[in-house]
């Protein structure tokens, strides 16, 4: 169980640290704007739809997509803040080895990326996830945010390019 001394601290820690809490606060608006969008015009089982739809486009046309892709896939998958010790679900242990692939399947990695950059918001803004004690965690989840914050402002940059050619 947190305490609230410990979430005092953790606020406290990102006060002092300006680039992670720009980072975390960017990030979640990004996503909440992609998520807005993205619901208002494929309804609440969209995720699926956006990689069908965008994945090849963004994949093949966003060269900052795959180098971010790069990036992630050279760290260990990210946890789930629902599994005891944070362990991994599934699904982003073989996200995270598709990217360590780059085979060429855009809509494919397109996808993984996706699910990597959704466990990322779920842990750290619907979770419990607060690196209160550990050094190593708070700049690992510092770097992951980042990443994930690249990738969402380089989709929301290129949505009236997206619409237009994917429609």
């Amino acid at each position: 169980m947190i305490t609230v001394w410990e979430v005092l601290k953790f606020r406290r820690r990102l006060e002092s640290d300006p680039d992670n809490l720009d980072a975390r606060r960017s990030f979640h608006e990004n996503y909440e704007w992609l998520e807005g969008y993205w619901l208002s015009k494929f309804g609440e089982y969209h995720f699926d739809k956006v990689w069908k739809k965008y994945g090849n486009y963004y994949w093949q046309n966003l060269p900052e997509i795959q180098q971010i892709s790069r990036k992630f896939a050279d760290l260990r998958p990210v946890g789930n803040n629902e599994n005891l010790n944070y362990e991994p679900t599934q699904e982003v242990i073989t996200a995270t080895n598709l990217l360590q692939t780059l085979n060429k399947t855009p809509n494919t990695h397109f996808r993984a990326l996706m699910i990597i950059v959704r466990q990322i918001r779920n842990n750290l803004f619907h979770g419990k996830k607060m690196e209160l004690s550990d050094e190593l965690q708070y700049q690992r989840n510092k770097e992951l945010v980042k990443l994930a914050k690249l990738v969402t402002e380089v989709i929301l940059e290129s949505l009236i390019d997206a619409e237009a050619i994917c429609g």
